[in-house]
C-alpha cells in the first residue's frame, strides 16, 4: 500500500468527486470508477494486511451505490 494513496484519501472532504483505480475481483481486472467522498466512507487494514476503502462509486448501476475498493493502486481528486 502506498502511504501517499491512503494520505491523499485521509486529506478529502465531503462531496470531493475522484477517480479510484483498482484491481477489481469480480472482473478480475484493474477497473477506473468515478467516486464521491461523503459521510459514509471509510477505510481500514484488514488483518492479513489489505488496505480497503469504502467509497460511493458514482458509476454504480445498483440500487447500493457504494464499493469497496482493495489496495487501491491509484487516486485522482478531480
Amino acid at each position: 500500500m502506498n502511504n501517499t494513496l491512503k494520505e491523499q484519501i485521509l486529506e478529502m472532504k465531503d462531496e470531493d468527486l475522484f477517480l479510484i483505480t483498482y484491481y477489481a475481483k469480480k472482473y478480475r481486472e484493474i477497473i477506473t470508477r468515478k467516486g464521491k467522498f461523503d459521510n459514509k466512507c471509510r477505510d481500514w487494514t484488514t488483518p492479513k494486511g489489505s488496505y480497503c476503502f469504502c467509497y460511493h462509486d458514482l458509476d454504480a448501476e445498483t440500487m447500493n451505490p457504494y464499493r469497496t475498493a482493495t489496495n487501491p493502486i491509484r487516486i485522482e481528486v478531480l
